[in-house]
């Protein structure tokens, strides 16, 4: 069984409410994700015969952790052209409707999902966002007063990218999850390998020399090309004992205008919703807004006009 096929019915087995599967299958499912795992972080760990009793604890502890972060993103929303003057989150998000048609047609994995079955209207992924805070001068009410040149904070979102697209949502939830999971395994290899994280650029990208990693994080990608066997299963196993170390969620609420202008809680309480957005973190890179959105297949641009708009970049 393929490595992404197999986790994925390891959250729907495994760590679904109920548990559905027996003591039997749970076990026989974690014993092929150890033995994966070590053939695509270090192969050699093979030659130790307690291989899978030290990692066996810690995959599924980085798995159940993994499985926590995702299903407390909350509940998708339908992101589209139609509702973007209706859904506040879809207009705080993109800066217009074409921005939206953009981005979602910017994924690859979406168009071939939506080629691959014709009768497909709708599809559900991840979206990954930047937050961005500025502090302005604009005009805004202080009290009952129209006032010039009042501070303002600005909140945008830029680098939008959709991951793990799927059929329903359950489907995006499990992909994301195998996302993230890949992610950390890839993470640790690099690690041991050559003292990089430039994998976890997959999920997060970053800035700075190290990306904004924290200093455990540093200190776990130390190289150890010439470390023993035996000390390389112990580092494997400490970057799965520790997923936190990895992989943060942050639960935030933020009260914007039309214009992404921040809002006192006080003065708006009875006016403004919240936008109630969650922020995920891989390996140090920085966070990004995720929201899981349903993306319709009639906002997509047509082929011909993603190959110009392809070239006009090109041109610049």
């Amino acid at each position: 069984m393929e490595m992404t096929q197999l986790l994925q019915k390891i959250f729907e087995r495994v760590f679904a409410p109920g548990h559905p599967a027996g003591a039997a299958e749970q076990d026989a499912l974690l014993h092929q994700a150890v033995d994966h795992l070590v053939q695509r972080i270090d192969p050699g760990l093979c030659a130790l015969g307690d291989y899978q009793a030290r990692l066996r604890p810690a995959v599924e502890l980085a798995l159940e952790h993994i499985d926590g972060i995702v299903e407390a993103v909350p509940e998708g929303f339908v992101c589209s052209r139609r509702n973007y003057l209706q859904d506040r989150r879809v207009n705080a998000f993109f800066v217009s409707p074409d921005h939206l048609s953009e981005v979602f047609s910017a994924s690859r994995e979406l168009r071939d999902l939506f080629q691959a079955d014709a009768a497909l209207e709708q599809a559900w992924g991840l979206l990954c966002m930047r937050r961005r805070q500025q502090r302005r001068l604009g005009m805004g009410l202080l009290g009952d007063t129209l006032v010039r040149d009042l501070a303002q904070q600005v909140v945008s979102f830029g680098k939008h990218q959709l991951l793990s697209p799927g059929e329903d949502l359950a489907a995006a939830r499990k992909a994301l999850k195998c996302c993230i999971f890949n992610n950390l395994l890839d993470y640790i290899k690099t690690g041991l390998v050559t003292g990089s994280d430039d994998r976890a650029a997959n999920f997060g990208g970053g800035g700075g020399d190290n990306g904004g990693a924290s200093p455990s994080a540093i200190a776990f990608r130390a190289p150890v090309r010439a470390m023993p066997l035996r000390q390389r299963l112990q580092r494997v196993v400490e970057g799965l004992r520790q997923p936190q170390r990895f992989v943060r969620l942050r639960q935030l609420e933020l009260r914007l205008d039309r214009m992404g202008v921040m809002q006192e809680a006080a003065d708006v309480d009875r006016l403004l919703e919240p936008l109630r957005l969650s922020e995920i973190e891989i390996a140090g890179r920085g966070a990004r807004v995720a929201a899981l959105v349903a993306v319709r297949r009639e906002d997509l641009l047509p082929a011909q006009d993603m190959a110009r708009n392809a070239e006009i970049f090109l041109a610049m």
